[in-house]
């Protein structure tokens, strides 16, 4: 058998060799894989809102194609000290893993969730509220204005301000607050944990009679026993 050390370099031979090498390293170190994860883990998500946290000013989603429901953050146009909120209708509920009052959706509301973790803590925040369907039978806002609307059973109600001008619809008058502190402002104070009762430290009315009852005998008892000295 021949050897020589006299061989030619092609572009060919040289590349072959750098690929198989290049992929063996891409291969070990699951290049791709971790690609496709930062990727997907950056995008923009879909997904139905399962209840909302008013005074945490959170909500619990759940995405889509994926089983646990994630804890978002709330998302808003404004900060400062002007801050916009809104709180969905639903069922007045208790999350018993927040320990939290919270609303249940009455109607299926669509959301926008994205992921902002850093290195200390993974946290979500919701973008804000889409509509998967064509919006159609309401009349749009005119040109340079500004539409707030309420969509009722049997009329539209909101407020639009645009042109110079502010066009209200209202079904129960306009009411307003003046002065400088307000009932509803005022800090809401939670209980701590341990505090809390729980449904074992509750009675029931038949428990609640039996207790009264005994009450009544222990009185009557100690005033017989004093007329009786």
């Amino acid at each position: 058998m021949r050897t020589t050390n006299n061989i030619t370099l092609t572009n060919k031979r040289q590349y072959d060799p750098l690929k198989l090498l290049v992929n063996q390293i891409i291969d070990d170190r699951k290049i791709e894989e971790t690609i496709n994860k930062t990727v997907d883990a950056s995008k923009i998500r879909t997904g139905k809102l399962l209840k909302f946290y008013p005074y945490l000013d959170k909500a619990e989603v759940q995405l889509n194609n994926i089983t646990k429901p994630v804890l978002c953050r709330m998302f808003h146009r404004f900060g400062g000290s002007l801050i916009d909120f809104f709180t969905p209708e639903g069922e007045n509920a208790f999350c018993e893993t927040l320990k939290e009052p919270c609303i249940l959706p009455r109607e299926q509301l669509h959301v926008l969730v994205a992921d902002i973790s850093n290195e200390d803590a993974k946290e979500m925040l919701m973008l804000g509220y889409y509509h998967p369907e064509d919006i159609v039978g309401i009349k749009p806002a005119d040109q340079n204005y500004f539409k707030l609307t309420n969509i009722g059973a049997t009329n539209i109600w909101g407020i639009e301000i645009g042109n110079g001008e502010i066009k209200i619809n209202t079904m129960a008058g306009i009411t307003y607050t003046e002065g400088e502190f307000h009932a509803d402002n005022t800090e809401v104070n939670y209980a701590d944990i341990e505090n809390i009762y729980t449904k074992k430290e509750v009675y029931t009315k038949k428990e609640v009679d039996d207790l009264i009852a005994q009450m009544k005998q222990e009185i009557i008892d100690e005033i017989i026993n004093d007329e009786g000295e």
